[in-house]
């Protein structure tokens, strides 16, 4: 399985789509592109694997694995609020 992400790049942070075989399957928010630096930066651009992962602070969620320089990058779910 290949996911792909799209990413726009703000000052502020990093939106992104991430499809699967041309299906959606959620919507990213990362933070800004500050040269890689940990805890401020998004992950270069590139290939990565992922894997399955639990914790029990997040549950199950995926960890990109051999990003340069860098460790314990998650996709974790969040939920938005409802409008009402």
């Amino acid at each position: 399985m290949v996911l792909f992400l799209t990413r726009t790049y703000f000052p502020d942070g990093t939106n992104g789509k991430l499809e699967c075989e041309g299906k959606l399957i959620s919507y990213t928010i990362e933070l800004p592109w500050r040269k890689n630096e940990t805890k401020v930066s998004c992950i270069p651009e590139g290939k990565y694997f992922i894997r399955k992962r639990y914790s029990a602070k997040y549950k199950w969620h995926l960890e990109v694995m051999n990003v340069p320089n860098r460790k314990f990058i998650l996709f974790i779910l969040l939920t938005m609020p409802k409008k009402s």
